[in-house]
């Protein structure tokens, strides 16, 4: 016969065996077991720690530089040509040396000119005394009054030739148009000119400039009044 104890044993019989296939189910599905872990482990032992460095955030300034080549030129340059024709007789300035504006370099012989001018001059001072003389004519009526401008008219004409011929004679004298050093000499002692043959290079060494050309995607980095360091 079969006690009423023997049924409470047989039924938990019939329960453990469910729950123990659980637990082992779930102990097979544990991540980071058997071979996993030891995959993982050498793989972090492999991998080389990376330096980092710590350090507090501050405000700075940022720079960009532009940097290309130019040539260094002088600000102002000046050929000097001879105003007038004639014999060079004196030189007075040599390649190198500073000069002011204004100042002689050399000289033509210009004793024509002088002769000239010297002539225009006298025929001025004449008229002018012909014209004083018509003048007291003229108020009392004897000549008329286009006699009298005809002759103000030719005062006036060899006014303009006395002073054009000063002003040639002036032109004997080669004078500086700019200050600057002498660079470049190009006529000697007894050289015959023509009109406009060059005769100095004058060149202004204050101040020296240098064009640099700077491309289209620089603009926006510069400023008016940004300071730029050249080397020579």
């Amino acid at each position: 016969m079969r006690s009423q104890a023997g049924e409470p044993l047989q039924h938990s019989r019939s329960i453990r065996l469910p729950v123990l296939l659980l637990g082992f189910l779930l102990a097979g599905c544990q991540p980071g077991t058997g071979s996993d872990q030891a995959g993982k482990s050498a793989d972090e032992k492999q991998t080389p720690a990376i330096p980092v460095e710590v350090a507090t955030a501050t405000r700075g300034d940022i720079v960009a530089v532009y940097s290309s080549t130019a040539p260094i030129e002088a600000y102002a340059e000046a050929q000097v040509v001879a105003k007038v024709g004639g014999e060079v007789v004196e030189i007075l300035v040599e390649e190198g040396q500073q000069v002011e504006e204004g100042q002689v370099l050399a000289r033509l012989d210009g004793e024509r000119l002088r002769f000239e001018m010297l002539q225009a001059e006298a025929n001025l001072r004449k008229l002018e005394r012909d014209h004083a003389r018509n003048v007291d004519l003229k108020e009392r009526g004897i000549i008329s009054l286009g006699e009298f401008e005809k002759i103000l008219y030719e005062m006036e004409a060899l006014k303009a030739s006395f002073n054009l011929a000063k002003l040639e004679l002036g032109y004997t004298e080669i004078r500086a148009p700019i200050d600057g050093v002498v660079s470049r000499r190009f006529i000697k002692v007894g050289n015959t000119l023509a009109v406009n043959a060059p005769t100095f290079q004058i060149t202004s060494l204050e101040p020296l400039v240098s064009y640099l050309h700077v491309p289209e995607r620089e603009y926006r980095h510069i400023e008016a009044g940004q300071t730029a360091t050249i080397q020579v």
